[in-house]
């Protein structure tokens, strides 16, 4: 090769290490979405945020050609995310649909996750279904936990959300946590997928109703210490999404239908058979028990609630249970001296 041409080659190969370093730059920046040619006949655009945007301005922000915002509540057992409540109080002043979600930890149990969002996000009409968050974190992204840890702590905190909502919780997931744990399964559950360089598609063909298409989008409004939003959108039409809204969204039950939540405290002197009238029961006449404890999902018993109750001194006398398929009234008697009524008892 003589050196006229070595010397094309190396402008050539420094024109594109250049085009390439300043697409790079655009895209870190906000300035180039990889996405959005691909999102342009979606019709329904939403936001998700939490403690990082900071202090949000909500009016401000949903006059953006937003429809829905989705705000970090919690996180593991413990965690609930700082700005939570703002958030949330403020979303709801606005013409937003407003939902909330938690980020799934591997090392804590379903059911102390599930209590943790179920004691922080208070349910209001038209609130979006209860989200469970996906993804690897830590050590996880190069050392990903077995699909049967996950599976087994991930179904029970999706019960007991569905549970409490009465809503069927949606799952958001990247394409690589989905593949790995939720692909082949999960059916009943919407998915709300992570894919912001190309359109998703996910392992087992199945369609999504969700997609964060974006993590760096810079909307007005906000003035945390990350300077990006993420962005989504809704599967369908707008018709689809006002449908959606109108079947998936929470609603408050009649007096007299609503089923009484897992793990619904129940205060000293309450009886256990306001549990039957909530269902439709007719009343069982002579059952007063003051109840004492929480009520809890007695999974053994396909899905019943019960109810324990003590005595003033703490001894357990008996517990009430019920079947929500059928609204039938059960009851046990027992006998155990010196139980704390603070303890769990199955």
């Amino acid at each position: 090769m003589n050196k006229k041409n070595v010397k094309i080659l190396i402008i050539i190969s420094s024109l594109i290490l250049t085009v390439g370093i300043l697409f790079f730059v655009l895209v870190w920046n906000g300035i180039v979405l990889l996405n959005q040619h691909r999102i342009n006949k979606y019709a329904v655009k939403g936001v998700d945020v939490s403690s990082y945007q900071g202090e949000i301005d909500w009016h401000t922000l949903a006059s953006q050609d937003i429809s829905f915002a989705f705000i970090k509540a919690t996180e593991g057992s413990t965690f609930v995310d700082k700005n939570f409540a703002y958030n949330f109080e403020e979303a709801q002043k606005t013409t937003l649909a407003v939902g909330a979600y938690h980020f799934f930890s591997y090392d804590s149990s379903g059911e102390t996750q599930a209590e943790n969002f179920i004691n922080t996000v208070i349910p209001f009409d038209g609130m979006l279904p209860p989200v469970v968050d996906v993804e690897f974190y830590g050590d996880y992204v190069k050392n990903p936990t077995d699909r049967e840890n996950v599976e087994n702590q991930l179904k029970v905190m999706l019960t007991l959300l569905e549970e409490h909502y009465n809503q069927k919780p949606i799952i958001y997931a990247t394409e690589k946590s989905y593949k790995l744990y939720l692909s082949n399964d999960y059916d009943e559950y919407d998915i709300w997928i992570r894919n912001v360089i190309t359109k998703p598609s996910l392992s087992d063909d199945r369609e999504w109703t969700f997609w964060q298409y974006t993590n760096r989008e810079k909307l007005n409004g906000y003035s945390g210490r990350e300077k990006y939003i993420d962005v989504n959108v809704f599967t369908g039409s707008a018709e689809d999404y006002n449908q959606y809204l109108k079947t998936r969204t929470y609603k408050k039950q009649e007096s007299g239908t609503e089923q009484i939540p897992t793990n619904k405290l129940l205060s000293d002197g309450e009886l256990a058979e306001i549990v039957a009238p909530s269902l439709g029961v007719p009343d069982k006449k002579g059952i007063e028990y003051a109840v004492s404890g929480e009520m809890y999902y007695f999974e053994a018993a396909d899905c019943y609630y019960k109810n324990i109750t003590f005595t003033e001194n703490g001894e357990i006398v008996a517990y009430a249970s019920v079947n929500p398929h059928t609204g039938e009234l059960l009851r046990n008697i027992f006998k155990y001296n010196n139980i704390n009524a603070n303890n769990r008892f199955y």
